[in-house]
């Protein structure tokens, strides 16, 4: 019995032994990992974790946390190849609207991600990571192309069309507007990515257009271009002043003419006369002040009743005439 009692209490002590042996394996194998807790995180007043954007210079993180017990922290920021580009570290343990300026001066364009690690300053292999999300860098400005059959601020007489395309291959387009002598023919936004946009505008009416062609990407780059188109299909303003219609003249007279054209402005003005079934030019001027004088000597034709035909000519060929009936007496 004695015997038989000393093994069941031999056999109790082993088993005890093995109970503790086995617990302090377990509690060999657990990590104590403290709490830590992201309170509030914003990013230039955003809440995150989203993909907070656009930037094209710096930004403001503020940072809200707890944790129960010493920690330090980094702010890591990485590219799209999961490369570390800056670390921003903190012995802070709790983080109360904790301000982070990001210079991102140095960084190129692309997309960035941005992790916030916990470490225990007691026990290094402690940590706790959160992402905050992603941030795409843009600083250029969305290309603007212009396709036309109008070379930009000249004169012609024919319908101008014009196809506007813009182009951001980062992130795409906020907006694509175009606006003519100061009133906006089209303004088209996008609500979410597009890297393309286009309109195919024609201008049929005379006048000169201003136009004001205005794109810009989801980073609030802008790129403007100002293209002029000048359209004039008008005739020109033709009147002769003198001499009057239907006197009689002798000698050399002075015919005086006033030309004018609002829109591309008179080229010239050619004086012509009626001799028999023939119009025979008799001068021509160049206009400057919208009069023109043309001299003619009558004893150069025989006495009779002539028609006098005066032709004013803008810088497009547009043409208009005025005649008047002249009897000369020599």
């Amino acid at each position: 019995m004695i015997i038989t009692s000393n093994r069941i209490v031999g056999i109790s002590y082993l088993k005890l032994l093995l109970i503790v042996f086995v617990s302090i394996l377990i509690i060999s194998s657990v990590k104590c990992v403290f709490a830590l807790t992201i309170n509030n995180v914003t990013v230039n007043g955003q809440q995150i974790p989203i993909d907070f954007g656009y930037t094209n210079n710096g930004f403001e993180i503020v940072i809200n946390t707890t944790a129960d017990t010493s920690a330090n922290w980094t702010l890591v920021i990485w590219n799209n190849t999961y490369s570390k580009i800056i670390s921003i570290y903190n012995n802070t343990r709790n983080l109360t609207n904790y301000k982070v300026l990001v210079d991102v001066a140095g960084l190129l364009d692309g997309i960035y991600y941005l992790n916030l690690t916990a470490i225990n300053a007691n026990n290094l292999s402690d940590n706790n990571t959160v992402q905050l999300g992603n941030f795409t860098l843009d600083r250029l400005a969305p290309t603007l192309t212009v396709l036309t059959n109008y070379s930009n601020n000249t004169w012609t007489k024919d319908n101008v069309t014009i196809s506007i395309s813009a182009h951001d291959t980062l992130r795409g387009l906020r907006s694509l507007t175009v606006i003519v002598n100061g009133i906006i023919l089209a303004n088209i936004t996008y609500p979410s990515m597009n890297l393309i946009a286009s309109i195919v505008y024609t201008l049929v009416e005379s006048g000169i257009y201003y136009i004001t062609i205005r794109a810009e990407d989801r980073a609030r780059n802008v790129n403007e271009m100002l293209y002029v188109v000048k359209i004039d299909k008008e005739s020109p303003r033709i009147n002769i002043l003198s001499p009057e219609n239907g006197t009689y003249v002798r000698q050399t007279i002075s015919i005086k003419i006033n030309a004018t054209d609002y829109l591309s402005g008179i080229d010239r003005v050619e004086v012509y006369l009626l001799n028999e079934s023939s119009w025979i030019l008799i001068g021509s001027c160049k206009i400057l002040d919208s009069i023109c004088h043309i001299d003619f000597d009558t004893t150069k034709v025989r006495d009779g009743v002539y028609r006098i035909k005066a032709i004013a000519y803008d810088v497009l060929e547009n043409s208009a005439e005025d005649v008047i009936t002249l009897a000369i007496d020599n």
